[in-house]
């Protein structure tokens, strides 16, 4: 996970986030994976689509049900993944040019995380 900074509205005290909010329990170690989820959310919410973020959420949610289920190779996810970047690097997509690559940097860094998990 990444412990980058990043600018994204969250909303709360004078700011009104673009998304409904809502406050719920979470356990004390799974709290830094969903926060930084959370912040993967925001991220496509704000600089892609509601829809991209909305579709974020049911694949993290897919993987994870399959994951669960015992259904998962994530040997087979990171080359999909893989192949996903190297898509957006060669169709020059926002946020994986040479000047800014902060999608590149979260997609690498995910794809780095279900490799050493």
């Amino acid at each position: 996970m990444s412990d980058d900074k990043r600018t994204i509205s969250r909303g709360g005290r004078g700011h009104t986030a673009g998304y409904s909010q809502t406050t719920v329990r979470c356990p004390d170690p799974a709290s830094k994976i969903t926060r930084e989820l959370l912040n993967l959310y925001r991220d496509k919410f704000q600089y892609e689509s509601p829809d991209a973020a909305n579709k974020f959420l049911q694949d993290v949610l897919d993987f994870a049900e399959k994951h669960h289920a015992g259904n998962t190779d994530t040997r087979e996810s990171n080359h999909t993944a893989m192949d996903d970047v190297i898509t957006n690097i060669q169709d020059g997509k926002p946020g994986y040019k040479r000047n800014s690559a902060s999608k590149l940097i979260a997609d690498i860094l995910a794809i780095s995380e279900t490799h050493t998990a």
